[in-house]
């Protein structure tokens, strides 16, 4: 038995075939008592880095925080038409939206790269629920852009490419039937664009709340 130096699986070799052994390890929770600032790379030292704090609420104990990853090249919808995910403080809510048209996102490009972040059979019906990936909402993505300098210190302290000024980071809100609300970390400031847009300074970038 080996163990997979990325899954941290362990694997049977037998006859030159690679098979997952499936193991369940319990591995401890991050403290939920734990007092975080913005600024922070979440969770804390002792666990496997998965964003950085951006706002923070509860004297520190709740807050959100935007990941490590990002993506380009990908569109807000493939069609035109209301979707009706106009709500401009909680990107949860968008993202059951969106999921009440199409359970699997297909047709949300944006949002399918969020739900493949989530583990299979999320429930998007709480929009309170925590601990969920997914596309910020404009009011969100203005917070994030506030926090900016603080956060892009420990993107780049992880090795993880940090919030640029020169591209468009969708939101989750939808402008109107054809386009959705993007923010310019550059400007500072929030725009429509045509939904089916999907080119190299479209960025993609997750949060979750904590």
């Amino acid at each position: 038995i080996r163990k997979h130096r990325n899954s941290g699986e362990n694997y049977i070799l037998r006859a030159g075939q690679v098979r997952p052994l499936v193991v369940t390890i319990n591995r401890p929770a991050p403290d939920p008592d734990q007092i975080y600032a913005v600024g922070d790379v979440y969770p804390y030292k002792g666990f496997q880095a998965i964003g950085v704090v951006f706002a923070i609420e509860n004297d520190g104990k709740n807050g959100k925080i935007v990941g490590l990853q990002e993506i380009s090249d990908i569109a807000w919808s493939k069609e035109y038409g209301d979707t009706y995910a106009s709500n401009m403080t909680n990107g949860r809510a968008n993202m059951r939206t969106i999921y009440g048209l199409d359970n699997d996102f297909s047709g949300y490009p944006a949002f399918a790269w969020a739900h493949r972040l989530n583990p299979s059979g999320t429930d998007y019906a709480d929009p309170a629920a925590k601990v969920v990936w997914y596309l910020p909402a404009k009011d969100e993505s203005a917070a994030l852009i506030n926090a900016q300098s603080a956060v892009n210190i420990s993107l780049i302290s992880t090795g993880s490419t940090e919030l640029g000024n020169d591209w468009y980071y969708w939101t989750s809100s939808e402008d109107d039937a054809d386009r959705a609300l993007v923010k310019s970390f550059g400007l500072g400031s929030t725009g429509p664009a045509d939904k089916k847009v999907a080119a190299s300074d479209f960025i993609c970038r997750c949060i979750l709340a904590f």
